[in-house]
């Protein structure tokens, strides 16, 4: 028997509102940098990866659905904004185990990375609830959220095998662009939403 579409759709629907199918998608890529670079990180890796990827997600559409307001219509908007507060609390609950595994469990080398692109990623984060959206060209959301993603999944593997081959640099670069087009390309399909 054949699963229903209508249902496969729905699903897809809800682990896309949730970010998960980002989530997913960022541990695919660490499989990727853990094949190329020869690198393996630990068990703590693979759960922090999705947890941040999930919180950095998460506080950007709580952001849009705080600026959307009541006029928000497309359903990730609509859900965060409805359903701030627990998603609120749930993301401080992620947010102290995220920390708690990342200090207890990761080399040091890998907590100072990831707590400098954590700060770099908070300090964009707030510049985009702070500042208008009528300015949000100076903010090039697409480039940034691609820079931290990328650095998220294939930083620690740097840090830890320190010397990166040319060939290899390529790769990350290319994975850059590939997270690019594929936020462009999504912000081209939400741009009637978005006015």
């Amino acid at each position: 028997m054949e699963p229903d579409s209508s249902s496969i759709v729905r699903i897809y629907k809800w682990l896309n509102t949730l970010s998960i199918d980002v989530c997913v998608g960022a541990v695919a890529g660490g499989i990727m940098a853990t094949r190329l670079l020869d690198v393996h990180l630990g068990w703590a890796y693979w759960v922090v990866l999705p947890m941040a990827v999930w919180l950095v997600y998460t506080f950007d559409h709580l952001i849009d659905g705080y600026r959307a307001g009541n006029r928000a219509t497309l359903h990730r908007r609509v859900f965060h904004r409805t359903y701030s507060r627990p998603i609120i609390y749930l993301s401080a609950i992620i947010l102290l185990l995220t920390a708690y595994i990342s200090f207890s469990y990761l080399p040091s080398a890998i907590i100072i990375f990831g707590s400098i692109l954590g700060l770099f990623t908070s300090v964009y984060l707030i510049s985009v609830l702070i500042i208008p959206s009528k300015h949000s060209a100076l903010f090039q959301k697409e480039v940034f959220v691609a820079l931290f993603y990328t650095a998220g999944i294939w930083g620690p593997f740097m840090v830890i095998k320190q010397s990166v081959a040319f060939n290899e640099r390529l790769i990350i670069c290319m994975f850059f662009l590939l997270a690019f087009c594929d936020l462009i390309m999504l912000s081209i399909i939400e741009i009637n939403v978005d006015k």
